[in-house]
């Protein structure tokens, strides 16, 4: 079973959404806007690897947190992702390339930060914005790999979709 869904967008930092999702993900850190800037060597959906890559050339260090966007007025998602802390009191960014669904490059993301690396969870997080009957069936069927984005075509795995983290 396939189901369309309405292409994802990144919700703004202080939207009821992004409260939700910090309150049930237990975190109190406030959320922040970054930039992207990428390299011509980066890839999409390899954030972890392009920050790597940017630490190994230019130093600094690996930050990690959660790429989150929301899917219309039914739910909210948040998925393991890395930026870039280039070190000496510089602000963050995201050095992973983000193709929005009309196929432009996404600018910027909302980050929220975790406190510590270790114990990361590796399995995306789905919060409900909608009647819990209505949540249920979408959420299973992400688990399941069948979701079908508008713009690409694929599974929910490979989503281009531009992340917010938490800082």
């Amino acid at each position: 079973m396939s189901l369309l869904l309405p292409a994802p967008f990144v919700p703004t930092a202080n939207s009821m959404a992004v409260q939700r999702l910090r309150r049930a993900m237990g975190t109190d850190k406030a959320a922040t806007v970054l930039s992207v800037v990428t390299d011509s060597g980066a890839r999409e959906r390899d954030g972890y690897i392009n920050v790597r890559n940017r630490v190994e050339r230019d130093g600094g260090r690996m930050q990690l947190g959660w790429a989150v966007w929301q899917h219309a007025h039914l739910f909210i998602e948040a998925e393991p992702h890395a930026v870039y802390d280039p070190g000496e009191g510089k602000e963050w960014f995201d050095c992973t390339p983000h193709t929005s669904p009309n196929g432009t490059q996404r600018q910027e993301i909302l980050i929220v930060h975790l406190e510590r690396a270790m114990g990361i969870e590796l399995h995306p997080k789905f919060i409900s914005l909608t009647e819990p009957r209505d949540s249920v069936r979408i959420i299973d069927v992400l688990l399941q790999g069948s979701v079908v984005s508008q713009k690409s075509g694929t599974g929910c795995g490979n989503s281009t979709t531009m992340p917010v983290l938490f800082r």
